[in-house]
């Protein structure tokens, strides 16, 4: 005589091998260790990037206060301080507009004519190049971009005057980053011209 299969025996045994699993990773903090060991995408002031046509990093401060204004982003104390602390502490903060998204600081050293342009949003984002330039103004910004216009200088100008053309660049918040679809000069005082 025939015995007819068992109704379901298949579903309570790939249950009963899911829960046993389950278990083990419970008992043993499997799961704990799987998520811990998982990638998370961060965004810290000592990992942001100058961008560059030739690649590698900016100079970064070694903290980084996170003062909010408010619902517009970083105070400016709070983004000069952050500058200070990489070296350039003499900022413009006129062209620092708390209502845009992305905000822009221009600060030099404070022994030379050397500047950055220091991208902000709620926090510190980026510079603009790795390199400083001898000449940096903000010719124009709206909520999410900043154009740059960089003095250019050839070989034998003095560091007061650049007699070459202007460069203008602009620069674009994407909501992760600043990118720039225009190519950044160089700041190799031997090209010519160039940004020093």
């Amino acid at each position: 005589q025939e015995v007819p299969p068992r109704k379901g025996g298949n579903g309570l045994l790939i249950g009963g091998i899911v829960g046993g699993i389950v278990l083990l990773l419970l008992c043993c903090g499997g799961v704990g260790a799987y998520f811990a060991t998982r990638p998370v995408a961060t965004v810290s002031p000592r990992a942001s990037v100058g961008i560059s046509p030739a690649g590698g990093t900016s100079a970064q401060p070694t903290e980084a206060p996170t003062d909010s204004g408010g619902d517009n982003g970083l105070a400016v104390e709070a983004a000069t301080t952050i500058a200070d602390r990489a070296g350039f502490p003499d900022c413009d903060s006129s062209w620092y507009e708390q209502s845009n998204t992305l905000h822009v600081l221009i600060c030099a050293k404070s022994d030379t004519d050397e500047a950055k342009a220091f991208f902000f949003t709620d926090k510190f984002i980026a510079t603009d190049t790795i390199d400083p330039s001898l000449d940096i103004t903000v010719l124009n910004q709206d909520d999410k971009s900043v154009t740059l216009e960089y003095g250019m200088f050839h070989p034998d100008d003095d560091d007061c005057c650049p007699s070459a053309s202007s460069v203008t660049v602009t620069y674009h918040w994407d909501g992760t980053k600043v990118t720039t679809p225009d190519k950044i000069p160089t700041a190799d005082p031997a090209k010519d011209p160039s940004r020093r």
